[in-house]
């Protein structure tokens, strides 16, 4: 008796205790429920946001001409001003035969970017010769990429943000990206919407491949397959993101290098597609005849009536590629197009060749060494020259 009373004893004393502990649970998660609810909003508030910041940006060129290679590719392209009849051609020939008449390279291995022009000649089937509806199109598409890049870069640094949701680093990144004067003419050039989709396709993909990791959903990988396949289709810069995606997973998502290479299954498929087409539609020469004309090689010498030396041409890419990183930090001056003569042909013996040269031995250096250590600056700067590299 004596010990059945002493634990009724205790569980009067302890019942209540129990029950306060168990009240004071119920709370916690409730709160965190509404903080989780909260940091959603805001994270919604801000997509949206960069979505609104770029529309409001670019409203002005809702109003603009055609301009630059508008009529390349749109006005005095054959086969856009066909409307829909003209998709087999658009489809099955180089993207300026619809304009000279013929397979004519201009630039060394042709260009085959179907997507954009299938888009033009809907447009001109349905509206005509007006531009307007091309820049709509144009400021809202880039206005989606620049929002669909902000979610991305929140699924790959969310673990990784101490700040508050006002100043997060992925907001931050992409109202610079959003905002960065670079990006004026891709989007004021109609024909500039095979970058804008070509970027949507890119980051798509990034997109299905992090939904993949997070759910293990196979679907998603076949999601990524389309998407990327698209932005091929669209410009074939996207052809880098085979290297870009799956170090994303090894950098930031803390997967081994192996189980990061999973995304490219799918990835190598739309590739395969994609080149399968291009190759039916233009053929396998990637370097083309040689290009005679200053207007599209710089390198010639048009006064000798041949290319500059190797050491020279060389030189000067690599002092435009040092050009490159001072335009991303400032961007001014600016031009439409670098046209020959913007840049001086110099030799390395140049000063301005030499630092170039030391400038990205020191960020490949950065690089490898901080490969196995999965730093965030070795990443960045793989991206950087990995989507440069195509150029």
């Amino acid at each position: 008796m004596r010990n059945n009373k002493y634990q009724s004893k205790q569980g009067a004393k302890n019942y209540p205790r129990k029950e306060k502990v168990q009240s004071v649970q119920t709370d916690t998660r409730q709160v965190t429920g509404i903080r989780k609810k909260s940091a959603d909003y805001y994270k919604n508030v801000q997509m949206w946001f960069i979505f609104v910041f770029a529309i409001l940006l670019y409203s002005n060129t809702l109003f603009f001409d055609y301009t630059l290679d508008d009529q390349l590719m749109i006005y005095n392209n054959k086969f856009t001003t066909m409307g829909v009849a003209g998709f087999k051609k658009i489809l099955s020939t180089d993207s300026f035969t619809g304009f000279f008449g013929e397979s004519k390279q201009l630039v060394a291995g042709g260009r085959y970017r179907p997507l954009s022009h299938l888009m033009f000649a809907v447009e001109w089937q349905i509206f005509g010769k007006s531009p307007f509806e091309g820049h709509l199109f144009n400021v809202l598409l880039y206005g989606l990429a620049c929002m669909l890049l902000f979610k991305v870069l929140t699924m790959l640094f969310n673990n990784n943000v101490k700040s508050g949701w006002y100043i997060s680093l992925p907001f931050v990144i992409a109202a610079l990206f959003t905002a960065h004067p670079l990006h004026t003419e891709v989007v004021a050039n109609i024909k500039g919407r095979d970058e804008i989709l070509s970027l949507l396709g890119s980051i798509g993909t990034m997109y299905f491949v992090l939904r993949y990791y997070e759910t293990r959903k196979n679907t998603l990988l076949f999601y990524a397959g389309i998407v990327y396949f698209l932005g091929l289709m669209a410009k074939e810069n996207a052809i880098t993101y085979l290297a870009v995606i799956p170090l994303a997973i090894y950098f930031l998502k803390d997967k081994s290098l192996k189980e990061s290479m999973i995304c490219l299954v799918p990835m190598a498929v739309g590739a395969v597609v994609f080149i399968g087409l291009r190759t039916n539609a233009i053929g396998m020469d990637l370097n083309g005849k040689p290009v005679t004309e200053l207007l599209n090689n710089p390198f010639i010498d048009w006064k000798a009536g041949h290319e500059y030396p190797a050491g020279m041409k060389y030189a000067t890419i690599m002092y435009t590629l040092a050009l490159y990183i001072k335009l991303m930090i400032l961007p001014h001056p600016l031009t439409h197009d670098y046209y020959p003569f913007q840049i001086p042909i110099i030799g390395f013996s140049d000063y301005r060749a030499i630092i170039s040269v030391l400038i990205y031995i020191v960020l490949i250096v950065i690089a490898v060494r901080g490969f196995l250590r999965k730093s965030i600056v070795s990443y960045g700067i793989i991206i950087f020259i990995a989507t440069l590299s195509i150029a």
